[in-house]
């Protein structure tokens, strides 16, 4: 273990102390003072920066790097009990917490904090991954931030380099549509798809408590070039019937007042032919839409209620088979497995976050392989946390399976980032504190250098002269 974080306070020295007994002592360099053996050595760091230490002893030298935390950094716990699949893990940590401090931040598997970046918005980061930008072929984070706790309302969509520098701010829907914080994915040829809303009016409520003439707030999601033009857009009340929605929701809807967010949707991701994988948080449902390009039409739809021509039939998941289903879903993914994907050929694996909220069961993680012949979704595997079976999840929350078949999950609407193996044991956990992150991103080994990782933090924080 090399890197290292550590709490500094106002103008206070961070103090070194260096211990090397027996006949044959260390030589320390810290921050370029030698000690011999014992001592220790003032550090003034403010806060991003960093210094080092080179231990020598017997012919061997290592360095170790300590880097300063910003003051509204939150706190967290972490174990490590295993050997992670992930090299780090980008999170952001401000849900719950001061609307000040808006940090997205890469972890590595130590628990300790690599990277970081406050945000350039006012408001909190809400979606955060790490991309490659097709025109550097470099690095960068893409992530959205929110004005609002539930992320239905997003205020910006940005993409920073790892040297803090923002290389695109101007991220969002077209004209007449509101934002939305929940998703924001950079597409392979530079263009983005992005979700938005907006009020769309005429509808009756009546019978849930609403009112006769109703606006709801209808969500859409459209692929824009960098230069704001719009490819397409998707949306969702003129595909979704507003039957669809679960009636576990409706007072939840209702009490959010006008236009009324009916469908909530979560997260959309698009395969190689640009078809859609759309979460509609409202219907406990998922749909696969067909490209937006071409009709938008729902080609079949996981979970929700039943929809003749479109419901699949859920195979081999225990929550289905007795009688239950998806609460509130999150993070939709397509996942590329053995004897095909959704690129073409063979069938089509899924993942995604089943928060369970409203069916009082903990939050899974689950993987289902969809025949689009038959019209079958069969569960190949569910995840749930060992370590905390009593765990309940209200809202957010990702679910991501990797290659090596650990699951790298955010339990939604708690503090708790996670790398389970199959069997739901930890192999690391973080755990802040008074704060959870909406989503956890793993990055998996080789993407990035620990050297570059330094180098642009300290771009980010250059030392003082």
């Amino acid at each position: 273990m090399s890197d290292y974080a550590v709490r500094c306070t106002g103008n206070s020295p961070v103090t070194v102390t260096v211990s090397s007994p027996g006949a044959n002592p260390a030589v320390f360099v810290v921050n370029g003072t030698t000690v011999t053996g014992n001592g220790s050595v003032p550090v003034s760091l403010q806060a991003g920066e960093e210094f080092t230490t080179e231990v020598e002893q017997a012919g061997t030298a290592q360095d170790y790097y300590v880097r300063c935390l910003p003051p509204g950094f939150p706190g967290w716990t972490s174990l490590t009990q295993g050997v992670p699949q992930a090299q780090y893990y980008l999170v952001a940590p401000t849900f719950g917490g001061s609307t000040s401090d808006r940090y997205v931040a890469i972890f590595d598997t130590h628990g300790v904090p690599v990277w970081w970046a406050a945000t350039s918005s006012p408001y909190m980061p809400v979606d955060a991954k790490l991309v490659t930008n097709p025109s550097s072929g470099e690095p960068n984070v893409l992530l959205t931030e929110s004005a609002s706790p539930d992320a239905t309302l997003g205020y910006s969509a940005e993409q920073i380099a790892l040297d803090g520098s923002v290389v695109d701010a101007s991220i969002s829907p077209s004209s007449g549509y509101q934002s939305n914080a929940h998703e924001v994915q950079l597409l392979s040829d530079g263009n983005y798809l992005v979700a938005g809303s907006y009020s769309l009016p005429g509808y009756n409520l009546s019978s849930h408590g609403g009112p006769a003439n109703a606006s709801i707030r209808d969500d859409v999601i459209q692929e824009v070039t960098p230069s704001g033009s719009v490819v397409w857009t998707w949306d969702a009340a003129h595909h979704v019937d507003l039957s669809q929605v679960n009636s576990q929701w409706w007072s939840t809807i209702i009490g959010g007042g006008s236009p009324y967010d009916v469908f909530h949707l979560n997260s959309a991701v698009t395969d190689f032919s640009g078809n859609l994988l759309v979460s509609l948080r409202y219907t406990d449902a998922v749909f696969y839409v067909n490209n937006p390009g071409t009709s938008g039409n729902v080609l079949w739809k996981l979970g929700g209620s039943y929809v003749s021509g479109e419901s699949l039939t859920v195979e081999n998941d225990p929550v289905f088979s007795s009688g239950g289903g998806f609460g509130g879903q999150h993070y939709a993914r397509f996942f590329s497995n053995g004897g095909g994907n959704s690129n073409g050929g063979g069938n089509v694996y899924v993942t995604l976050h089943d928060n369970g909220t409203g069916q009082g069961r903990a939050p899974r993680g689950v993987e289902y392989e969809i025949n689009q012949s038959a019209m079958t979704a069969t569960l190949r595997e569910q995840v749930t946390d060992a370590s905390a079976p009593g765990l309940r999840s209200s809202c957010c929350g990702s679910a991501q399976l990797l290659p090596g078949g650990d699951w790298v999950v955010s339990w939604g609407g708690n503090p708790i980032v996670a790398e389970l193996t199959p069997s739901g044991a930890r192999v690391f956990a973080i755990t802040f504190s008074g704060v959870f992150s909406y989503r956890a991103f793993p990055i998996l080994p080789g993407v990035l250098d620990i050297g570059v990782l330094r180098s642009d933090m300290d771009t980010q924080y250059p030392l003082r002269a």
